[in-house]
């Protein structure tokens, strides 16, 4: 009986901090904060809105990651209006369990974005892009992302970050038909335009997955 008293308190507090999550407007320079004071932790942000199908799949295995690499922040960016926090954005994370941190973009416009984050960007989301402990980023994703992609990129540059202190293998480690991270055309870093944040990285530290095709269900525009 006090174990199953313990179980549904558990299940009440979880409900009640996606219910809680208080949704604020972010901007270039709040983004530019969240990548410079890393205070020695990786980080994690994901691009996405209601509005997009791909998005919305994939954002099951963000949360999943989430709760698996407990050392790594992950931050969500909802590109819906403001103006939709309670009606779509708050649903939404709630009907994910969501419990990471989520904002809503208030951005002066899509070129500032992509500036801020990768030359390389269309502009499509789902986004993803990650930065180490130094806010220099290592990995970035347009289009959507599996759980196996996303998990290998984290362990590999991460190996302590879960509980488990799991590794499986080097940011080289080859993939397909001789391919490796860091071989698709162009890195992910050297497109960076941020504004005074260090971005740089040498090749073998610079992870990017070959982008999908574009098709009109795996990307959306904002």
């Amino acid at each position: 009986m006090r174990l199953l008293i313990f179980i549904i308190s558990i299940l009440f507090v979880s409900a009640g901090l996606v219910e809680a999550q208080n949704i604020k407007t972010i901007n270039e320079d709040g983004v530019i904060s969240l990548i410079k004071k890393r205070n020695d932790k990786p980080l994690v942000i994901n691009f996405w809105a209601t509005w997009c199908i791909p998005c919305k799949e994939e954002y099951p295995d963000i949360v999943k990651l989430s709760e698996k690499y407990d050392k790594i922040e992950f931050i969500g960016i909802s590109l819906d209006k403001p103006s939709e926090v309670v009606a779509k954005i708050k649903p939404f994370l709630k009907s994910m369990n969501a419990k990471f941190t989520n904002y809503v973009g208030k951005f002066r416009s899509v070129e500032s974005l992509v500036t801020l984050i990768n030359n390389s960007w269309t502009g499509a989301i789902p986004g993803t892009m990650v930065y180490n402990q130094e806010g220099k980023q290592i990995f970035f994703h347009e289009g959507q992302i599996s759980y196996s992609e996303l998990e290998k990129v984290l362990t590999d540059n991460f190996p302590s970050a879960t509980s488990e202190g799991e590794k499986t293998g080097s940011v080289l480690q080859e993939v397909g038909d001789g391919g490796s991270y860091g071989q698709s055309a162009g890195s992910s870093t050297d497109n960076y335009a941020g504004d005074n944040i260090d971005n740089s990285a040498s090749a073998k530290n610079t992870v990017r997955l070959p982008l999908k095709q574009t098709k009109k269900c795996d990307t959306c525009r904002f």
